[in-house]
């Protein structure tokens, strides 16, 4: 169970994979975990994987560690440590 704080951002992404041209539009909320969340129980990394084969990683990391490691959207690096007051709309181009 979990509790939805906020909207933060609204990010549109705008890339290419094998040829392929996509925009792809993501959400990205302040959301409060219950003490007893099942989510705090993993200690190594989750891994998913996508339509397409790509490998999804998951895992925690202190805020101080974020900047040696591949993170996507890299927009979020530089800004979950300091959290906007107010929902900001993100453009990406890469």
């Amino acid at each position: 169970d979990s509790h939805i704080e906020r909207l933060l951002w609204c990010c549109e992404n705008f890339f290419s994979r094998g040829g392929k041209q996509f925009h792809q539009l993501s959400f990205y909320y302040l959301v409060e975990l219950n003490k007893g969340s099942r989510v705090y129980t993993y200690e190594d990394e989750f891994i998913m994987t996508e339509i397409d084969g790509t490998p999804l990683i998951f895992k925690w990391f202190d805020l101080n560690d974020l900047s040696g490691i591949t993170l996507e959207p890299e927009f979020i690096k530089n800004r979950v440590g300091k959290l906007p007051d107010h929902m900001e709309h993100c453009i990406i181009r890469q």
